[in-house]
């Protein structure tokens, strides 16, 4: 849902080119899954594109194609470390 708010304010201000949005699950329990339906209704409502989509897993490897990694919450972030390890690059934050 993030994703799909982020890019659509993005495309609103004609940045689309400037930025690479993607959003990545830091547990396993919905990789491959698509839009929460609730979620995707909310978008709809509110007027805000939605792309097709699956949930994929934040890799190691990922933390290099970011200049911002933005976790939801505490739990993704606690999460998210545990995958790469550190952040040397002070690049995760709250949202």
């Amino acid at each position: 849902m993030a994703e799909m708010v982020l890019k659509s304010v993005v495309r609103e201000k004609g940045l689309e080119s400037d930025y690479l949005i993607e959003s990545s699950a830091t547990s396993t329990e919905e990789i491959g899954n698509s839009i929460y339906p609730p979620a995707r209704a909310e978008l709809s409502i509110n007027g805000i594109d939605i792309e097709p989509h699956r949930a994929v897993r934040f890799k190691p490897s990922d933390y290099d194609r970011f200049d911002y990694i933005i976790c939801m919450d505490r739990w993704n972030k606690r999460n998210l470390m545990n995958i790469i390890g550190n952040d040397p690059e002070n690049k995760v934050k709250l949202f």
